[in-house]
Parts: C-alpha cells; structure tokens; sequence
C-alpha cells in the first residue's frame, strides 16, 4: 500500500468515536488483504463501506443552543443585530 492510501485510511478513522477506531481499522484492513494490490479505488470503497458502520454521528436537537459568539456573549437572541464593520 502507498503511503496516501494509509493516511487515507487513518484520516477515515479520525472522526469516529476512540472505541470504535480499532476495528474500523482492522475491518478495513481485513477487507483489503483480500486484494492483490489495491489501488486508490479499492481502499476508498473500502474506507466508505466499513465506516458506515462504525460511524455514530452526534446527536441533533433542536432544543440544542446556538454555538455564536453573539449568544455566548450574552448578545440579542432573536433579534437582528446590525452588521459589524470590519477593520481596515
């Protein structure tokens, strides 16, 4: 394997939760031994296949708070604020 198609792989393996990274990691490592010489096409649908199912993506909830500056400031809610110049 090159090295972009295993910094690839562990690129993939980034955002998923700590506990879930090593058997990524050995699924996809499994799935790829089974190829002669694997090319960039093999280990992205690879990649793509077994982190389906390792991915947990974060919960959403409308009830969640806004991530801005201006609410984390204690700024309007629910009110327009008039646009900030910028410095020159």
């Amino acid at each position: 394997m090159t090295d972009s198609q295993i910094t690839a792989i562990f690129a993939a393996a980034r955002p998923l939760a700590v506990q879930d990274r090593d058997p990524f990691l050995q699924e996809v490592a499994t799935l790829l031994a089974s190829i002669v010489d694997p090319g960039d096409g093999d280990v992205a649908r690879a990649i793509r296949a077994v982190q389906r199912k390792h991915f947990d993506p974060p919960l959403t909830d409308e009830r969640a708070q806004p991530h801005s500056r201006a609410w984390a400031k204690g700024g309007a809610v629910g009110r327009e604020q008039a646009p900030r110049r910028l410095r020159t």
